[in-house]
């Protein structure tokens, strides 16, 4: 959920020289070691379409457990985008035209295009008044039958404390959870999305921008401490596919981190890996 227009700039034309090829297989594998799966070629031929019609990609979605996430990017539409939006069919969305689009293939499953618009008014239905009136809305999704609401904490508080006044209308217990690395208490480097479906919370996301988080070194040792060796080998791999493209952004490739803590008490967590300046 970062917001693209700190990241992206000038148009997608540069982003036609990249090597999508390369970049999807890394994103399809789920290790090193496995082939990708057949319909990469499917995911592949979508983003070079999305590029060809002006999508600016900025983020690569690198979560574990890997059969949940799959390979992921989302995209910025430019003010022209009448065309996009028919070729991926989203010329029926109930909102009207988004202003972001996520491409994502999990196994040998379709492609899932996902739209993201920034929405006038949503209400959050799982926070307590004292957070409800410090979050700004960023963008909001309506997707297979789920509203997900996506919000930017203002202010600063300690990282525990924003994640107790995030579940506590959620989740009766404390979260049994170790958030590594742990993000620094900055001002508005926080975000929180929620999940919901038949008027029922279904998730909870927790986010800290990079402005909160270490260099991307300690990252990638903290962020794959508590993961299997094959989800650790494939976020490695999704992080050198991108490093591979271009030119980091902002001095770092990690431009969000996020856990997500779903109604049956499962967590997993992803990270926004931001998509280079093509070389």
């Amino acid at each position: 959920m970062v917001e693209p227009e700190q990241f992206v700039a000038g148009s997608g034309v540069a982003y036609l020289e990249v090597d999508w090829s390369l970049l999807v297989r890394c994103l399809s594998f789920s290790s090193p070691l496995c082939e990708p799966a057949n319909n990469t070629p499917i995911f592949q031929k979508a983003i070079e379409k999305a590029c060809a019609l002006g999508a600016i990609p900025f983020e690569v979605i690198a979560g574990t457990p890997k059969t949940r996430y799959g390979a992921r990017i989302t995209l910025r539409l430019t003010s022209d985008k009448s065309q996009f939006i028919r070729d991926f069919e989203l010329d029926g969305h109930p909102w009207g035209a988004p202003d972001w689009v996520g491409l994502r293939i999990q196994g040998e499953g379709p492609l899932v295009v996902k739209a993201y618009h920034q929405v006038a008014q949503v209400t959050p239905l799982s926070f307590e008044e004292k957070l409800r009136s410090r979050l700004d809305l960023v963008m909001a999704a309506l997707h297979d039958g789920s509203i997900e609401t996506y919000w930017r904490f203002r202010g600063v508080c300690p990282w525990p404390e924003f994640v107790q006044m995030c579940l506590e209308g959620f989740s009766a217990e404390k979260p049994d959870y170790d958030f590594l690395p742990t993000p620094d208490s900055l001002p508005d480097a926080f975000c929180v999305s929620e999940k919901c479906k038949g008027g029922r919370v279904q998730s909870i996301s927790l986010f800290a921008d990079h402005r909160a988080l270490p260099d991307d070194a300690t990252i990638s040792r903290l962020w794959t401490q508590d993961i299997p060796e094959q989800e650790r080998q494939a976020y490695e791999l999704a992080l050198a596919a991108v490093r591979s493209t271009g030119q980091r952004r902002l001095g770092t490739w990690h431009g969000m981190l996020c856990w997500t803590l779903e109604r049956s008490g499962d967590w997993h967590k992803a990270a926004s890996l931001l998509f280079p300046v093509p070389s």
